[in-house]
């Protein structure tokens, strides 16, 4: 919480909160929890402990600011510290319970973010390409949209299994995730998401329902995304304000409404699962009816306008910034220029204007840190890709999974490694994978 607060953690005051809180909260875990040791054989996490090391030891060759690299060393630490005392939590409350938490820091986050864009409210929100994209508490609406993918499989099980209230309490969140994701307009996070839903209809089974539910269950949050873009992601001329109201009572119904039209939605798809010829074309209609209104509401929404917008190309630059970073690693190729030095050491091979990260983390963490950063965020990534593959049988690996593999794809083309409040929900999510058992969820009654 203190991350979402603090600027999601992205400043120097809001670094040293976060790290702050982190070690408290491990340490109000241990006391009420116990200890365990079984995190501390997760290569994950042991690399996410070595790249806070190395991090910290870093501020004595560092080309930039020593102290801005030992504050990120603490950062990294409380990276692990948080996935810890998630493996311990976890053993105790189970994978549900912290998944359904991310899902209500992601909801608390993605409605301050659509409030932003809705009124059109910096830093809440920010104009980008001549849209107000929601940011929220984060200040970032890549990482923003990236909390709301990793909040969506747990928001779809509750859809498809509980009852009829907290599914359409679910339905809600999910559209908060959709309007969040429309609105973003991030093409990495719409992949991602992408990827999320086919992963989860095909592992469907794994959380007790049918394929077809948790495709109706996306399909709802993508109307959502529709409908949100069409009231609030039109074109907007620079320095235009007012009209807040009606975008936000606007938004508003998309999310309370997402609830009734899901509960609609999920008996038909109910009653089409006797067999009937009529039941089943019901329920393809109502869950596509309103899915091709949103869609094409969206598309008929203008999304540019008479001014110039920067553009920056169909890569925005990516594969020269990965030049350049390479270029300041092979400068400093064993120990690396420091952590958070990257400006400095490749200001001199980037395209103007220069920026603060590399968008890819093993490429930073081997410009910085050198080849032990390189190996560790190796390491990182495929220790994390074989937690989850050996937790594939299981509903832990549906539940979290996505929180996980988000984050790591995300981080080869942006930078949400550098937003401290997004790199605890990843740290959430991997300690929960270390701590809970490889079991599928428990059939309930009236599950689909």
């Amino acid at each position: 919480m203190v991350a979402l607060i603090a600027h999601g953690g992205f400043f120097p005051r809001g670094q040293t909160a976060f790290a702050l809180a982190a070690a408290a909260g491990f340490v109000v875990v241990v006391a009420l929890a116990g200890w365990s040791a079984a995190a501390l054989r997760s290569p994950a996490i042991l690399a996410l402990a070595g790249l806070a090391a190395l991090s910290a030891l870093s501020a004595a060759w560092t080309i930039a600011s020593p102290d801005d690299a030992l504050r990120w060393g603490a950062v990294i630490a409380g990276f692990a510290l948080i996935a810890v005392a998630a493996s311990i939590a976890t053993a105790r409350l189970g994978a549900v319970a912290v998944a359904a938490a991310i899902a209500v820091l992601a909801a608390v986050a993605g409605i301050v973010g659509l409030y932003g864009a809705g009124a059109r409210v910096e830093p809440l929100a920010e104009r980008l390409g001549g849209q107000w994209s929601p940011g929220g508490p984060l200040e970032y609406s890549p990482a923003l949209a990236l909390m709301q993918v990793s909040a969506l499989p747990v928001l779809w099980a509750a859809m498809c299994r509980y009852g009829e209230r907290v599914a359409a309490t679910a339905a809600g969140g999910a559209a908060v995730a959709g309007a969040v994701l429309a609105l973003a307009g991030s093409r990495v996070e719409l992949a991602i998401g992408a990827a999320v839903v086919v992963a989860c209809v095909l592992a469907a089974r794994s959380v007790g329902a049918s394929r077809a539910t948790i495709l109706a269950a996306a399909a709802l949050a993508a109307t959502a995304g529709g409908a949100a873009d069409a009231i609030a992601g039109s074109y907007v001329p620079p320095y235009v304000t007012g009209g807040d109201a009606p975008r936000l009572i606007g938004l508003a119904a998309v999310v309370i409404g997402a609830g009734g039209l899901w509960i609609v939605q999920r008996r038909t798809l109910f009653a089409a699962a006797s067999g009937s010829r009529a039941a089943r074309a019901l329920a393809v209609a109502a869950i596509t009816v309103p899915l091709a209104g949103a869609t094409v509401a969206a598309a008929v929404t203008p999304d540019s306008g008479p001014e110039a917008e920067p553009v920056s190309g169909f890569a925005h630059g990516r594969t020269d910034l990965w030049r350049a970073a390479v270029d300041a690693a092979e400068d400093r190729p064993l120990a690396g220029s420091g952590s958070l030095s990257f400006y400095v050491a490749s200001i001199r091979y980037q395209d103007p204007p220069p920026v603060r990260f590399a968008h890819n983390l093993p490429l930073e963490s081997w410009a910085e840190l050198g080849l032990g950063g390189a190996a560790l965020a190796v390491i990182l990534y495929a220790g994390s890709a074989g937690l989850i593959w050996s937790r594939r049988r299981g509903a832990a690996a549906w539940l979290l999974g996505p929180a996980v593999t988000g984050f790591l794809l995300a981080n080869l083309f942006d930078w949400p490694w550098h937003v401290p409040a997004s790199g605890a929900v990843f740290a959430i999510a991997l300690g929960a994978l270390v701590g809970t058992p490889n079991r599928p969820l428990a059939p309930r009654p009236g599950g689909s």
